[in-house]
């Protein structure tokens, strides 16, 4: 937890991540119901848009040495491709983006 700078805009587990600065945001309504949500995800697939997207500024200013990600499901999180774009426009030169799947 210490090493830890960000979290995804689901992460509340373990509690400690609390408060932790938020690098991701969903375009889905969080009050919608799961018919809503599944129409919502249907077309925004259709029409090829992203179902989250990074907080740019949020993560050049934390200067993350790695990112943690994943590749499984682009419904799921932010697309693998568009963490690893983000990765390479950072300032920071070192910077790494690992995927991880069960």
């Amino acid at each position: 937890r210490d090493q830890l700078v960000g979290v995804s805009h689901e992460c509340d587990y373990p509690q400690t991540v609390a408060g932790l600065p938020v690098v991701t945001r969903t375009h889905m309504d969080h009050n919608a119901t799961s018919r809503e949500i599944d129409a919502q995800v249907r077309r925004e697939l259709e029409s090829k848009q992203a179902l989250y997207a990074l907080n740019d500024a949020v993560l050049e200013a934390l200067a993350p040495d790695l990112i943690v990600t994943q590749s499984l499901c682009d419904v799921c999180a932010v697309a693998e491709a568009d963490v690893s774009a983000a990765a390479c426009t950072l300032a920071r030169p070192a910077i790494q983006c690992r995927a991880l799947d069960p």
